[in-house]
């Protein structure tokens, strides 16, 4: 039973029919000029649909001038943007789901192409990005100026129908430079003590609540562990977490991780599921009534169920799990949690993300196509009886598609399981072996005829007489070219291919 999952809660004065937000993330799917693309409702509305309470809008800049972290990245600086993002929120709205959107700006997190040739600038002047390169502190008068800036963002946010914002104080971003002592080594009223560094996110606070009154529901993305010897202390962000509560945050959402470590931020398969609910606690001891949102490759609904009933946290984040399976929820809440389509942490969508390709996802094609009618899978037109050559990944999904669609399918393996080379990763990843159970029993779901232990050769083909055949057995193993690589100490996995499956790959 997911009790606390599907209870309902509220931050601020903001109804949420559910435990489950979507986050902001980035999916660069925002036009050239960082406008909001059909793509991008098509992404959101699949989420809001998928019955999540909120589902959020990624990093929005508040003040391009000042730099974005990427080239398309959406900006909310004008009011003529304000009906682009109207008819997403009225998209979401009807979709059943609360819309929310992150506002930042980047400063020392900018990268070079959306400079417009100025230099870089942070809270202080400290080395770039590029080597060599120094920031510039930013002036008393530019930071009131970016101040009013995140107040008129909120404004046209809200006007935009947003049912809150997200104030992005993590990540290394701008907000986050001035409340870490690694990049504010200022001497003014802006740096120096704790409570001077936290003067510039408390002044945003400020005139957010001075524009929109304080019952707009403010979430701070509040930064919890920089992994920088000279960084944040946990101790000071629940400091921070205290007076951010007192000028007015409804809710904090807990980060970590930094530009060195980008891996923190958004954990791939190496990492434990859960790693944030720990600071997640520890916030949340010491708040008196902010609500606290936990996120970290929570993909298991009793482990999620078990974090709120415990009081660690009282939102759930997922993003790459509604990525890999957008009927996460309804599965879980029919107790069908088996039937979930895993993430397996590949970091495939953070990959294209981060050389600003649109986001993909390597277990769930139709991510970025929600509302492509090709990537629907609809009954055909005419029944065929199919033969798919070749159980791994791509095998066992086309293979399952075409038997949703309604055709005959038996699936060939000339080994005695099915997997493919995914039965090697199987050995390296408790992900990869997860994701390779539930596809091995969706294929069996969807009603395929499994062929095990059988070579599909002419001979065979001949006798059977498909109408289609899908080959799906020409994976390779790139060779890598390193030094050593051939030595009698490394196995490949082209090497380890024979012995996949049974006590074989266990040795």
């Amino acid at each position: 039973m997911l009790e606390k999952l599907l209870e309902p809660t509220s931050i601020g004065n903001l109804q949420l029919k559910n435990r489950i937000m979507v986050p902001p993330h980035a999916v660069v799917y925002a036009g050239p000029a960082g406008e909001v693309t059909q793509r991008q409702i098509d992404y959101c509305v699949e989420r809001a649909k998928a019955g999540a309470a909120i589902v959020s809008t990624e990093d929005t800049s508040v003040a391009p001038g000042f730099g974005m972290w990427g080239t398309m990245a959406q900006r909310i600086d004008s009011d003529e943007r304000i009906p682009m993002y109207r008819k997403l929120t009225d998209a979401v709205h009807a979709a059943g789901a609360k819309s929310t959107i992150q506002l930042n700006v980047a400063l020392w997190g900018a990268i070079r192409d959306t400079l417009g040739g100025k230099e870089p600038v942070s809270s202080s002047a400290i080395p770039w990005q590029e080597p060599g390169v120094v920031t510039r502190a930013l002036d008393v008068e530019e930071i009131e100026g970016l101040v009013e800036d995140f107040a008129e963002g909120a404004r046209r946010a809200r006007e935009a129908g947003f049912d809150a914002i997200h104030i992005l104080g993590a990540e290394g971003y701008g907000l986050n430079q001035f409340v870490s002592p690694h990049y504010n080594h200022r001497t003014d009223a802006y740096g120096g003590t704790p409570e001077k560094r936290m003067r510039f996110p408390l002044e945003v606070v400020a005139a957010i609540n001075a524009k929109l009154g304080a019952d707009y529901p403010i979430i701070w993305d509040l930064q919890c562990n920089e992994f920088l010897e000279d960084g944040l202390s946990f101790a000071e962000a629940q400091a921070q977490a205290q007076m951010l509560e007192e000028a007015g945050v409804a809710a904090f959402r807990i980060q970590r991780g930094n530009f060195n470590r980008y891996d923190a931020i958004i954990p791939p398969w190496n990492f434990k599921p859960g790693e944030f609910v720990p600071l997640a606690a520890g916030i949340k001891k010491v708040l008196k009534h902010a609500k606290v949102e936990t996120e970290g490759r929570i993909t298991d609904p009793a482990m999620a169920e078990e974090i709120l009933a415990r009081g660690d946290a009282d939102i759930i984040g997922m993003v790459r799990a509604f990525m890999a399976d957008p009927e996460w929820l309804h599965k879980a809440a029919a107790g069908r949690a088996k039937e979930i389509r895993q993430c397996l942490g590949c970091a495939r969508c953070i990959n294209n993300c981060m050389i600003e390709e649109p986001v993909e996802c390597s277990v769930n094609p139709r991510v970025g196509h929600e509302g492509d009618e090709a990537y629907e899978i609809r009954p055909a037109a005419t029944r065929k009886r199919v033969a798919v050559i070749g159980s791994g990944p791509g095998g066992m999904e086309a293979a399952k598609v075409a038997a949703l669609r309604g055709h005959e399918v038996s699936l060939y393996e000339k080994s005695s399981s099915l997997g493919g080379l995914m039965s090697i990763g199987a050995v390296i990843s408790e992900e990869f072996d997860k994701y390779l159970q539930y596809q091995q029993d969706d294929v069996k779901r969807a009603g395929v005829s499994i062929r095990t232990g059988q070579e599909a050769t002419p001979e065979l083909l001949a006798s059977v007489k498909p109408d289609a055949v899908i080959y799906a057995a020409g994976a390779e193993v790139l060779p890598l070219k390193v030094a050593g690589i051939d030595g009698p100490n490394v196995l490949s996995s082209g090497l380890m291919q024979p012995h996949g499956d049974g006590d074989g790959k266990k040795k």
